[in-house]
């Protein structure tokens, strides 16, 4: 069905699809599924996947033929939700393997989902098939960036009309409070683990306790 609404979409908004594609996999091949595939770790798609983000946000942007106000406030949104956790995840991870990008252990989610892959009961797949299921699931993702996630922008940026309907205010009303409110969380979160680091310095007994 989606490749039947690709084929049919109009040239423009078909166009802003096939771009963001080329950037997609130009974005997850080498720098997600290949490294997902080497080393086994999943944590590249949390790289990778924001980095999509700001693709679709400049492709929007600067190639959108709609009404200018609208491609830079749908686009945006994209810019910065992207850009944010791009920049984020490029340092932290960076930071924390000497800028390598290599990694002895993978993330405790991505751990989880292997054990509950192998060994949960619910599961209990081969072990040696969980290298299938990584490359599915980072390349869903890349799917999603690919058609589902960029669609909406890329209407956005395709209509010419300078009118603004009601739930186009309603949708980036919405996504300004989120995006306040994942900032304030975020930095609620760093405050409380530096505030853990601090504790903990200061009173080792107590870690002993725990």
């Amino acid at each position: 069905a989606l490749s039947v609404l690709v084929v049919a979409a109009p040239p423009h908004l078909r166009e802003l699809l096939q771009m963001n594609a080329c950037a997609q996999a130009a974005i997850f091949l080498p720098f997600v599924q290949a490294p997902v595939a080497l080393t086994g770790h999943m944590l590249y798609v949390d790289i990778g996947w924001p980095c999509g983000l700001v693709t679709i946000g400049m492709v929007a942007v600067y190639y959108g033929t709609g009404y200018w106000l609208r491609r830079w406030l749908f686009g945006c949104c994209f810019l910065l939700h992207g850009g944010r956790m791009a920049a984020g995840a490029i340092y932290l991870f960076g930071r924390s393997s000497g800028f390598s990008y290599r990694f002895k252990q993978d993330l405790p989610r991505y751990q989880y989902a292997r054990y509950r892959w192998s060994s949960a009961k619910e599961c209990a797949m081969p072990a040696g098939t969980w290298w299938v299921k990584m490359q599915h699931d980072t390349a869903t993702q890349g799917f999603l960036n690919t058609v589902l996630l960029s669609l909406p922008a890329f209407l956005a940026a395709s209509n010419p009309d300078k009118h603004f309907h009601i739930i186009e205010l309603i949708g980036l009303g919405t996504w300004v409070g989120a995006w306040v409110v994942e900032n304030l969380a975020d930095a609620q979160k760093i405050a409380f683990v530096a505030q853990c680091h601090k504790l903990a310095k200061e009173h080792p007994e107590r870690r002993e306790q725990m």
